[in-house]
């Protein structure tokens, strides 16, 4: 056994280990997990590096999963890991107790912008004529981003005019990069392309 199979053996000591297999949920239409398919991650404890096959980070229970042999199932909470990276996305634990991943987009200093996930179920209507309900509930994802400065957090609505409430001190120079660049701030990668010029004026000024 190398060293890399002895962290994941103490890691699922110190986990929850739940026994089952993956399978398609009946009851409701769409999924709780970050990813639609299932594929390789880094997972970062503290000074290890784990490599792990069929990874997924399950937004509902806030747990990062992997499918070990014959398709057993581990979970992962936030209180032994630093971060996890899986299908490009950087997902780090934000809160103090460790719990509840999120996805970081850009950090400078004591400046952060991440993106929030969380699971709404839709329930369905019943058919008054039948007494049966129309369909399966229905599951759905929903994003949220916060720019945090300092430990404290404020959820943003990606658009220039919230964009500028909060960097009221730097507006005019927002008004002049986002008319030259012609962004709208209404995507998460003209947003992170705005931070970078703002902190790389902030450095050379």
């Amino acid at each position: 056994m190398n060293e890399e199979e002895m962290d994941v053996n103490n890691t699922m000591r110190n986990s929850n280990w739940i026994v089952g297999r993956k399978v398609k949920n009946q009851v409701r239409e769409g999924s709780t997990y970050i990813n639609k398919d299932w594929s390789s991650a880094q997972i970062y404890l503290t000074g290890r590096k784990l490599n792990l096959l069929q990874v997924n980070y399950n937004i509902e229970k806030d747990a990062i999963e992997f499918l070990g042999v014959k398709d057993s199932l581990y979970a992962f909470t936030g209180n032994n890991i630093d971060s996890l990276k899986i299908n490009g996305k950087l997902l780090i634990p934000i809160s103090k107790d460790g719990s509840r991943f999120e996805e970081l987009l850009y950090s400078h200093n004591d400046f952060m912008f991440y993106k929030s996930f969380e699971t709404k179920t839709y329930k369905q209507s019943i058919n008054p004529l039948n007494g049966r309900y129309d369909g399966p509930d229905r599951i759905r994802v929903v994003e949220n981003y916060y720019f945090s400065e300092n430990g404290k957090s404020e959820l943003i609505t990606l658009n220039k005019r919230n964009i500028l409430k909060y960097f009221d001190d730097q507006k005019q120079e927002v008004k002049k990069i986002t008319k030259d660049e012609n962004w709208s701030l209404r995507k998460e990668g003209e947003v992170i392309k705005l931070l970078n010029l703002l902190h790389t004026n902030e450095i050379s000024g």
